[in-house]
């Protein structure tokens, strides 16, 4: 099948690690992930866990593989070693870059959105970004990735 990108807006909260781990439920909860391939069209797996060990190496092309997060970049020259199943923060570099300020809006993020998933997103990691409102002030967090196989 190969890898999907993906892409996902949900609440700010401090914690980023707090808004994964929400997002995540969520995702389980709607049911927005790949099934295993060899499942039944009616297939509902019991818990998460049950859904990431009937997916195994091919995952589920969604938030669901990614389990970490950091409040660091990635470092220049990491592999994706280093990177497998977490997320990342945009640099203020590459935020400023993007959107000509490091507290974009929400606007700023949706009219860049493809040009995001070409960043430099490792297979089985994801990024992410604040979306902020006129003042400045975080709103809710855009998160995107890479996974599945």
């Amino acid at each position: 099948m190969g890898a999907s990108g993906w892409s996902y807006w949900t609440e700010y909260r401090e914690d980023i690690s707090e808004a994964l781990e929400a997002l995540r439920e969520e995702a389980f909860q709607t049911g927005d992930y790949a099934p295993p391939w060899d499942a039944p069209d009616d297939y509902r797996p019991a818990s998460l866990a049950e859904l990431l060990d009937n997916c195994g190496e091919s995952g589920t092309h969604s938030i669901l593989d990614i389990d970490g997060v950091s409040t660091e970049p990635l470092e220049h020259g990491s592999t994706w070693k280093d990177a497998y199943g977490k997320l990342f923060p945009l640099t203020r570099g590459e935020r400023r870059r993007q959107f000509d300020t490091t507290r974009p809006t929400r606007q700023q993020i949706e009219e860049k959105e493809f040009e995001l998933m070409k960043l430099d997103i490792h297979r089985w990691s994801g990024r992410w970004v604040i979306a902020h409102d006129d003042d400045g002030n975080p709103l809710e967090y855009f998160i995107f990735g890479l996974s599945g196989d």
